[in-house]
């Protein structure tokens, strides 16, 4: 039989399978047995997580919030670990923000996701571009568009 030998390359982990005398090794892509290898900034940037370093455009505010969930969906993250990787993601007026609202409250270093996201949306997403998009929504019509731009304006904001 072979050595189970591992290795690791950055977010890369690989151990050689055992095998029959005489052939060669093979080599598999493993997960980590780390957790905390798992959910790491690299793996979050490498998925398409950004930095976010604030903006005075709701829609940024809005992606970056969504890119983060699909990446944590992806990476099967535990909840009690967004807030802190999102948090990591913060620079320049972010940065700052999170800075004051960690001096505020007593609690900031526990967050759930969806209380860290309120505050968040809160901060940057206005209430007039709430209203705004829940106003175009509701007086979305087909009108010229074709069925499937109708369709991704309808699918866009319903979110």
């Amino acid at each position: 039989m072979g050595i189970k030998v591992e290795r690791s390359h950055d977010t890369k982990y690989w151990q050689t399978t055992p095998v029959e005398s005489g052939r060669d090794a093979r080599l598999e892509r493993v997960e980590p047995s780390d957790p905390e290898k798992a959910y790491r900034i690299e793996r979050l940037k490498k998925l398409g997580a950004t930095v976010f370093e604030g903006s005075t455009d709701p829609a940024d505010a809005e992606n970056w919030l969504n890119m983060l969930e699909k990446c944590f969906d992806v990476m099967n993250c535990p909840e009690e670990r967004n807030v802190r990787l999102a948090t990591f993601l913060l620079q320049k007026e972010a940065e700052g923000w999170w800075k004051s609202i960690l001096a505020r409250r007593s609690d900031a270093h526990a967050l759930d996701w969806q209380t860290f996201r309120g505050i968040f949306e809160n901060k940057y997403y206005p209430s007039k571009y709430c209203e705004a998009k829940r106003d175009e929504f509701l007086g979305l019509k087909q009108g010229s568009l074709l069925v499937a731009e109708y369709e991704r304006k309808y699918i866009e904001l319903s979110w």
